[in-house]
């Protein structure tokens, strides 16, 4: 599974028509047609997050339970945008850490401004005595020295303590959720991994619930005024938190800004959007005949209440398939559609990878393949299971987690899902010829070529990794029918994947390239 890393070099195309329904696919230039395993050191592994960098590589992390050794170690391995392990990053595309005395777990991850990645999660030794830790490693792969101890930081509060979520503020600060006890754990640190003074007492902030020892998943977003939305489940059903930004309760959230919602869920998933409406996801209860409910997405505006405009209640349900999926990773379409990812049956009886998109109202996206959902077997009838999900731009997404199909149990899985190529009309076409970019990979400047066959109004824009504008080159300009070349001036972009966005007619053509 390890080859030499190699530059994306063929523009990747999709045309979509915004109120037809499309079929996706798997990208048959990512990986092999489609799909990635990675078997690490003969590992059983698990995967808990990704990210995609600012130039298109992927990063996805977890642990790993080598055969040949007594405790797992925190990973994270890097995939260029063709699917191929970075040998150029940590150990052939991996990096990790392992000690000899007890197993790392990284359950989130975030990547920092200078590109060195921030791992956190737990550890636990032979007496399954457990503290929260911290990993950072610099931007290719190596572990840095200056953080902490061995590049890891330990906090250790005289509890179990564990984290499963990680964020950057707008200060380059680092903030980890998690739990000790029966509380819920928050700690800020300094981008250096120093505890924050100005945090909570001494940089730690315990909320508790007063509701028994807590396990599972706590998930954290930032809010658009830096306070911190949390989230968790206890036997009395999911808790909401939110901290302001010196980690005291807010006090205008609930109660001593805890509200316990009652809502049962098997909650893997929280996301924040820019309205501060908080998103949670996982798995439904069963209905009252005991049978599965399937993905649950809930929606709470900011005052913890849930939102009416989802679904008409705040929870929307999917029942995907037989047996009782689960919904594992949440992402956001800059339009306000949401993506998620879990488990899912389709001929089979095993799980599949399994995308579901929704419209902001909670009802199943028509125009993602037709029924709002994309189920992939990785091609040996095994279990699969999607774990995390994220946009390389609107119309490219990169899913993630695990299956049986490698040669050792629980190896890492990705693909990337497309929608296939569509004319103007309807009919299909070849998945390239419409518009290339040339040349690409390029530096200063290169050319996007398409061709028009009815005079029409065009509009030509440049969108980042992230979906963002960062140049606006034509706006309904008339074109008579005929091909067309247009510089696409790149001087003062960062190095890069980004997105020539074309529009004309009733048809958006997107192109992706690379910046050198």
């Amino acid at each position: 599974m390890r080859s030499s890393f190699t530059l994306l070099l063929c523009a990747s195309l999709s045309i979509t028509t915004p109120a037809r329904a499309q079929s996706w696919t798997l990208d048959p230039d990512f990986a092999d047609e489609g799909r990635l395993i990675i078997d690490v050191d003969q590992s059983i592994d698990e995967v808990s997050s990704m990210a995609v960098r600012d130039d298109g590589k992927i990063l996805i992390a977890g642990w790993a339970t080598p055969f040949s050794l007594n405790f797992s170690g925190a990973i994270v391995a890097q995939v260029g945008p063709d699917g191929v392990l970075d040998e150029s990053f940590g150990h052939l595309g991996i990096a990790g850490t392992y000690l000899s005395d007890r197993s790392l777990f990284a359950n989130a991850m975030v990547e920092q401004p200078d590109h060195a990645v921030i791992l956190a999660g737990g550890s636990v030794n032979t007496l399954s005595e457990r503290d929260a830790i911290v990993l950072r490693y610099l931007a290719d792969g190596s572990a840095d020295p200056d953080f902490g101890a061995d590049s890891m930081v330990t906090t250790d509060l005289g509890g179990n303590e564990v984290f499963t979520a990680v964020a950057l503020d707008d200060l380059g600060r680092i903030i980890c959720a998690g739990r000790v006890g029966g509380s819920i754990l928050v700690v800020r640190y300094d981008a250096g991994g120093v505890l924050d003074p100005g945090f909570g007492i001494g940089g730690v902030q315990e909320v508790p619930l007063g509701l028994g020892t807590l396990s599972g998943y706590v998930g954290m977003g930032l809010c658009s005024d830096g306070k911190i939305a949390l989230a968790c489940p206890s036997v009395d059903g999911l808790v909401l938190a939110r901290l302001e930004e010196d980690g005291d309760p807010d006090a205008t959230f609930g109660t001593d800004g805890v509200i316990t919602t009652g809502e049962e869920i098997a909650f893997h998933a929280l996301l924040v959007q820019p309205d501060d409406f908080v998103l949670i996801g996982g798995g439904a209860p069963l209905d009252v005949n005991e049978e599965c409910q399937g993905f649950q997405l809930m929606r709470y505006d900011p005052e913890g209440i849930l939102d009416p405009a989802l679904d008409g209640d705040g929870i929307a349900r999917t029942l995907i398939s037989a047996g009782c999926p689960e919904l594992f990773g949440l992402a956001l379409l800059s339009d306000g559609r949401i993506l998620a990812s879990g488990t899912g049956n389709s001929e089979d009886t095993f799980a599949d990878l399994t995308a579901v998109r929704y419209l902001p109202d909670g009802s199943l996206d028509p125009t993602f393949d037709d029924d709002g959902m994309v189920l992939v077997d990785m091609g040996c009838n095994a279990m699969d299971v999607a774990y995390t999900i994220a946009l390389e731009t609107d119309d490219d997404v990169v899913v993630a987690g695990l299956t049986d199909c490698g040669q050792w149990p629980n190896d890492i899985a990705a693909i990337r899902l497309q929608p296939e190529v569509n004319t103007a009309i309807g009919g299909p076409a070849p998945r390239t010829g419409v518009a290339s970019v040339q040349p690409n990979p390029a530096q200063d400047e290169t050319w996007l070529e398409y061709t028009i066959t009815t005079d029409q109004a065009v509009s030509l824009e440049l969108r980042d990794v992230q979906g963002r504008r960062v140049n606006g080159l034509l706006a309904q300009q008339p074109r008579p029918a005929g091909t067309y070349r247009e510089a696409l001036a790149l001087d003062g972009l960062s190095a890069g994947l980004y997105t020539a966005v074309l529009s004309h007619g009733d048809a958006v053509e997107r192109v992706r390239f690379v910046k050198e």
